[in-house]
């Protein structure tokens, strides 16, 4: 009987963590649609149409761009505007943020756009954000901005730019 015991617990702690670790390890978007992009706010932020014709703001999560007002700005939202405004994308879905934006990653055809920011070096990989995705996605955002401000793209080009987070607490 203890035998029988012993095995049903360790057979129920191994069941649990099997779980644990699958939920831990899927994506934590939600829910994907479609949308044409509408019109882009600024570097990390867009409207879209979507197919059942309801207009949804989205924040594009992992990601912080420079504020309009901010140096890099304008160049951010408008490199953001020429990759997908206009187009029809897919949405992946996460939450809504305390401002009742949609948080969600972006996807033109395969290309994910958040990380093209990252890449190009009109946004930071957001690194506070970042730790609530997957590993292998956080990853790949931290190494595109070390491949980024390597290659003195966008942003980078600057000798010290000065993060958004930062920047908006200074010019509240």
């Amino acid at each position: 009987m203890k035998k029988s015991i012993i095995f049903f617990n360790c057979f129920m702690f191994k069941t649990a963590f099997v779980i644990f670790i699958v939920f831990t390890t899927i994506n934590v978007f939600a829910e994907t649609i479609k949308g044409k992009i509408i019109r882009v706010i600024d570097g990390d932020t867009v409207v879209a149409r979507t197919v059942d014709n309801k207009k949804i703001k989205i924040r594009l999560s992992g990601i912080d761009a420079p504020e309009k007002k901010q140096s890099h700005g304008i160049e951010a939202k408008n490199f953001l505007k020429n990759l997908i405004s206009s187009k029809i994308v897919k949405i992946s879905i996460s939450k809504k943020d305390k401002y009742k934006r949609y948080l969600g990653m972006i996807f033109l055809n395969k290309t994910n756009i958040n990380l093209e920011l990252v890449k190009s070096g009109n946004a930071w990989a957001y690194r506070r954000y970042l730790k609530k995705m997957n590993k292998k996605m956080e990853e790949a955002f931290i190494k595109a901005e070390s491949l980024a401000q390597y290659e003195k793209n966008g942003l980078w080009k600057k000798p010290a730019p000065i993060p958004p987070w930062i920047w908006r607490k200074k010019n509240k």
